[in-house]
Order: C-alpha cells, then structure tokens, then sequence
C-alpha cells in the first residue's frame, strides 16, 4: 500500500529510560472523512514522551505528540 505515513514517518517514545522506534500503519478508510488512523505499538499508551518522526529528503523532522 502506498500511504506517506506507512513510507516516510515513525514513531519514537520513551518508557521509563527506554527509547523505542516503531514504525506507522495507516488504516484510514475511504468512509472516514477528516480522519486519520494510524496503528501504533500497544505498550505506546505507557510512554512519557511520544513523537513522530517524518523523513523528507534526507531530513527528519521531529514532532511532539506528548
């Protein structure tokens, strides 16, 4: 599937003194208007610092969520 979450954006998060990467899915649908959903690691609800990481020629740009 050719999505630009699922190509170019990640998701960084802290749990504690552990750092993870995980990568994104989009699951958006052609029935959900002005939405996006994006699958994520489930133990992502237990991190004290979350941020998504977009890759757009060769830079990462680093966006606070929580």
């Amino acid at each position: 599937e050719k999505s630009f979450f699922n190509n170019f954006a990640s998701i960084k998060y802290k749990i504690g003194d552990n750092e993870y990467k995980s990568n994104l899915k989009n699951l958006t649908t052609i029935n959900l208007a002005n939405v996006l959903v994006l699958q994520v690691d489930k133990q992502i609800k237990n991190a004290e610092e979350i941020y998504m990481l977009i890759t757009v020629r060769n830079k990462v740009y680093k966006i606070k969520l929580k």
